[in-house]
């Protein structure tokens, strides 16, 4: 990016459609370059539980991330995303989006906010 400029990471999409999303959609870090989502598996109208998830954490400053097409499915609840090293100990936003289980459409994402991410302590 130019210097000056700025993307407004709550209003940054990386998918858009009509496929319903999910609820109560969550994230947490969890281990070692780990991020848990997590979101209500309910049942949703115009949605299928074999719809799946699409997981990004991005370092817009530096242009890096880590990303899942295709997780778990929408009646799973749950999902991991295993970061890439070049995201440990950085601030990442995070988004998550449904794709149908017919790949013929997605919902709009859903940015769940900034995460500063621990740094792995070196084992040596």
């Amino acid at each position: 990016m130019e210097e000056g400029d700025y993307i407004d990471p709550a209003a940054f999409k990386i998918s858009g459609g009509n496929l319903t999303g999910l609820t109560g959609a969550a994230v947490v870090e969890e281990g070692e370059g780990l991020l848990r989502f997590n979101w209500d598996p309910s049942f949703v109208e115009g949605g299928s539980s074999y719809d799946q998830m699409m997981l990004l954490a991005i370092d817009m400053e530096a242009g890096k991330a880590s990303f899942q097409s295709t997780g778990n499915f929408r009646s799973s609840g749950t999902e991991v995303l295993v970061l890439s090293e070049d995201l440990i100990g950085k601030e990442v936003d995070i988004y998550i989006a449904v794709v149908a289980k017919d790949r013929c459409s997605q919902s709009d994402s859903q940015y769940l906010g900034r995460m500063k991410l621990c740094k792995v302590r070196s084992r040596y």
